[in-house]
């Protein structure tokens, strides 16, 4: 059994899975040879700073990369593999690169151990409600049980000996937006390895990736935003070295009709916004598609489901509640430091009995 597969393994055992998506913010002091880089790209703007010698050369290696990687996934680009695999459902295989295969590869066991809460098909739905888009709109019961019925991660292909995807029937459509940033930051990290740089942070949106501690030989410092405030307000900011940060909010994208919020996550089982009692999901592990993967899926699950995962000894986590009450599991006590002027926040620490 392969590494990835054996981390997936343990996390399921015996229980659903999920995950969060949170806006973090760098601010630690800047001071030595230092490269920084902002773009957009992968639908959000990814900002970097690395440090070093080879900073300037590794930052420029690091955007080349990511651009080449959203050219293979990104659904929206109609020259990409996973547009391809898209096009061609229902109709034949499409052979794709080792990275691609083995991103859909893991992603359908993800979804396969969250007992479908998380769904990389999701595509129809998706693409129905517009959110993620801009073309937002509320689609009629008929359309949402059409495009429901196309959702079955089951119905990913694949053939390992030619490294090629197939989706089963036509219409159906892969989206990779739940976990496409977490192996993005997975591969930035094995990038600062080669070039052995030991100091550097980069967001990608809602992923964070912190390598090493900072110029001042402190752990780098992350900003937890305030679900219910501006960009720029943070509740909250733990401190972290070698790490991965993912959060996922009901506020990232979202539109309003008629006094209610229609958000981007959308479940797989209704084909609605996901219907939870969380407004936000934090993850901080060691590796940053596990990380997208489980904002997203706690997110879903909701605060009582999530509080069983407190001792769990893979992943930390910081949600927050409609009622904005902050739970804050056990390994991140230490590293946590709650913004005094968030008086509206109650904070906790998470207790897998409740």
């Amino acid at each position: 059994m392969s590494k990835n597969r054996r981390i997936w393994a343990y996390l399921v055992a015996g229980v659903t899975l999920a995950a969060i998506v949170a806006f973090g913010w760098i601010y630690s002091a800047r001071k030595g040879e230092a490269a920084n880089s902002e773009r957009f790209m992968m639908d959000t703007i990814i900002s970097q700073t690395v440090y070093g010698p080879k900073a300037q050369e590794t930052v420029n290696l690091v955007n080349d990369q990511l651009s080449r990687f959203e050219n293979l996934i990104s659904m929206h680009l109609d020259g990409s593999e996973v547009a391809q695999i898209n096009k061609n459902a229902g109709m034949g295989y499409v052979k794709v690169s080792k990275e691609t295969f083995d991103l859909i590869s893991v992603a359908k066991t993800m979804s396969e151990q969250s007992g479908g809460l998380f769904d990389i098909t999701i595509a129809p739905l998706t693409n129905l409600w517009g959110i993620t888009s801009g073309n937002t709109r509320i689609p009629s019961q008929q359309e949402i049980d059409e495009a429901k019925a196309l959702v079955d991660y089951r119905d990913i292909l694949l053939n390992e000996e030619e490294t090629s995807i197939m989706l089963r029937r036509k219409g159906q459509a892969l989206d990779l937006g739940g976990i496409a940033k977490g192996m993005a930051s997975d591969m930035v990290r094995e990038i600062y390895g080669e070039q052995k740089i030991t100091s550097a942070d980069i967001s990608l949106g809602g992923n964070v990736l912190v390598i090493g501690k900072n110029p001042q030989g402190k752990d780098f410092s992350i900003g937890i935003r305030d679900p219910r405030g501006t960009a720029n307000e943070m509740i909250a900011a733990i401190t972290m070295e070698n790490k991965v940060e993912a959060t996922t909010g009901d506020y990232e994208r979202y539109f309003e009709k008629d006094g209610k919020r229609y958000h981007h996550v959308i479940d797989p089982r209704t084909g609605y916004p996901c219907e939870t009692d969380l407004i936000q999901a934090t993850v901080v592990c060691e590796n940053g598609m596990m990380a997208d993967f489980l904002s997203t899926t706690l997110f879903m699950m909701g605060r009582d489901q999530v509080l069983k995962y407190a001792d769990n000894g893979v992943f930390d986590f910081i949600i927050v509640d409609k009622d904005k009450n902050v739970y804050v599991s056990p390994g991140l006590q230490d590293s946590f430091r709650q913004n005094g002027e968030k008086g509206e926040y109650t904070f906790y620490e998470a207790k897998a009995d409740g």
